[in-house]
């Protein structure tokens, strides 16, 4: 954790992927090198460590903060959506849990060969967490998301875990994670399956996820809050929802009379030293009238 100063406002916008820190440039510049700071060392002590299927079925029915204090981990989380298991902790924590997975995992594998059993059938294994999917009915007081979901290509996933697993998309098609299948589902299967409210989250993921990637093409609206978008085809564009009209060069309000470099010439800060110079040594006054006036020809 770090404190900043009170001079700034920090703010964080999610779709554009940006932090804005806002005050004056020394303060701004003090707490943008903190940030950083923070940043570089957040990301040196999360390591994600890749799973097997049948680490990930282990690991999901287990507490991860059990597993993170038997460790000491400042933090384990088990994203099976990706399948790996992220540790936050230095490199010799990291060890500590990659020899425990290693253990698990030839445990399993002796476990495996002493039943001589194959498995679950691929289509009643849930492709995120590899249980066994409950089939539905028999308990009418399930919770929705603990439902199973089948999909048109025949493999079946744990409620929450097909809400969760979508939850972390952000393109289409979305298509089945089963080993092997990557079969493409419909929108309208999609948004059935997972309701409107997630559903909504998942255009919205992949719609933020396309402007970034075409920044050269798009841009999100300027106004804060505002869902639009805008395209940079024009040299302003207006927004459909705010009505704000952008300049597309700058990517600022529209400074209609003025060309982009006399907009960021008004807008910058003022040159102290040269007013100084000007006004002390340039500038000369009427003896009369004390009208001032300039008796200099060259450029500056």
């Amino acid at each position: 954790d770090f404190e900043l100063s009170d001079d700034v406002h920090v703010d964080f916008d999610a779709r554009r992927r940006e932090v804005r820190v806002f005050g004056e440039r020394g303060a701004r510049q003090a707490a943008k090198d903190k940030i950083a700071q923070w940043a570089m060392h957040v990301c040196s002590r999360q390591h994600a460590i890749p799973l097997t299927a049948g680490l990930v079925k282990c690991l999901h029915s287990m507490e991860p903060a059990a597993l993170g204090k038997a460790v000491g981990a400042g933090s384990v989380t088990l994203d099976a959506t990706k399948r790996v298991l992220v540790v936050e902790g230095d490199k010799t924590v990291v060890g500590v849990v990659r020899e425990m997975l290693s253990g698990l995992q030839a445990s399993l594998a002796g476990a495996k060969a002493g039943s001589g059993s194959e498995g679950s059938d691929a289509t009643s294994c849930c492709p995120v967490c590899f249980c066994d999917v409950e089939v539905e009915g028999g308990d009418d007081d399930k919770v929705e998301d603990a439902r199973a979901v089948a999909l048109q290509c025949s493999h079946r996933y744990c409620g929450s875990c097909f809400r969760d697993w979508v939850k972390s998309i952000d393109q289409f098609p979305v298509r089945c994670l089963a080993d092997g299948c990557g079969v493409a589902l419909g929108v309208q299967e999609v948004r059935l399956l997972v309701g409107y409210e997630v559903f909504g989250q998942l255009l919205r993921g992949a719609l933020d996820a396309h402007v970034n990637s075409h920044l050269d093409e798009l841009q999100f609206c300027i106004t804060p809050d505002c869902p639009q978008v805008y395209s940079l085809a024009s040299r302003v564009a207006t927004c459909g929802s705010c009505g704000v009209s952008v300049c597309t060069a700058c990517r600022v309000q529209d400074h209609e009379g003025l060309s982009c470099d006399e907009f960021r010439a008004a807008k910058a800060e003022p040159d102290r030293t040269r007013n100084k110079i000007v006004e002390d040594f340039l500038t000369l006054r009427c003896p009369r009238c004390a009208r001032a006036f300039f008796d200099f020809e060259g450029c500056f």
